[in-house]
Parts: structure tokens; C-alpha cells; sequence
């Protein structure tokens, strides 16, 4: 998962750990996952400043591999790749934009 600073000054580490894989285990999309994970983290407009959230991107990708029972019948076969890009509400495939400035969090 990679995000910028706008979800990691919301939530920790592991906080987005626990919200990804919860979803995951109840089979959500991933761009209903970033979607879910980037209203969290918006926060509302202070009415003294007038400021509100930050720009926020999340990529979620699940990167699949075949057992080693299956992996000699498959060898030099590249593992499966699924993502999703979630920036600010607006979701594109794995080959959609990325915004600047991300950083990535294990």
C-alpha cells in the first residue's frame, strides 16, 4: 500500500493494516477500499482557517503467488498483480494516474 502524507497524518501504520485486510476479508473491491479508507481520513473544513483536507492518493495492490507445488509447473511465470489507485474520490485501474509526492508504507 502506498499512500500520501494526507492518510498517513490521519492513521498509523498498522491502523491502515487493520482497515485494508479487514475489507479484504470481506471481499470488497480495492477501489471501494481506497475509496473507504481516503473519507476516513478526510477531515472537515476548520471554519477559522478556512482549510480542510489534504490532497490524498492511496494505491492498494495484492500481489498473489502460486503455492510451491504450483510453481514448477509455472516457473519464470510472473506472480499476479491486482491495484487500485484512489485519489481524492476518483478511482482508476492499475494503469490509472498516480498523484505526486507518494511514499510507501509497509
Amino acid at each position: 500500500m502506498v499512500a500520501t502524507d494526507g492518510v498517513w497524518d490521519i492513521m498509523t501504520n498498522q491502523e491502515v493494516v487493520d482497515f485494508i485486510c479487514k475489507r479484504m476479508k470481506h471481499t470488497v473491491a480495492l477501489d471501494k477500499i481506497g475509496l473507504d479508507l481516503l473519507k476516513a481520513c478526510k477531515l472537515p473544513i476548520n471554519p477559522l482557517t478556512g482549510l480542510g483536507s489534504d490532497n490524498m492518493t492511496v494505491i492498494i495492490a495484492v500481489l498473489r503467488y502460486k503455492s510451491e507445488k504450483n510453481a514448477a509447473a509455472t516457473k519464470g511465470a510472473h506472480p499476479a498483480t491486482t491495484a487500485a489507485t484512489t485519489t481524492a474520490g476518483k478511482t482508476a485501474g492499475a494503469a490509472g494516474k498516480q498523484g505526486g509526492g507518494t511514499r510507501a508504507k509497509h
